[in-house]
């Protein structure tokens, strides 16, 4: 919902975005979270994301490890 909420000019709805759970080892929970997004906001998006999620839980330590734009 969170994704689903952030602005459509930083995150496209279509395709939807997706949280992938990756690995879950000693009381860690690694997710991947993909998204969509225009070419201009692909170097800021993953902290921005980072934050809204850290807000959104803020008994979660949250990361932007291994950020990895792919652009078409």
């Amino acid at each position: 919902e969170l994704l689903k909420s952030m602005d459509e000019k930083e995150i496209m709805q279509n395709p939807a975005p997706a949280i992938i759970l990756e690995s879950v080892t000693e009381g860690k929970t690694t997710l991947r979270v993909e998204v969509w997004t225009r070419q201009g906001e692909v170097n800021s998006l993953g902290p921005r994301i980072a934050a809204a999620i850290q807000h959104e839980l803020p008994e979660t330590d949250v990361s932007v490890a291994g950020f990895r734009p792919i652009i078409i």
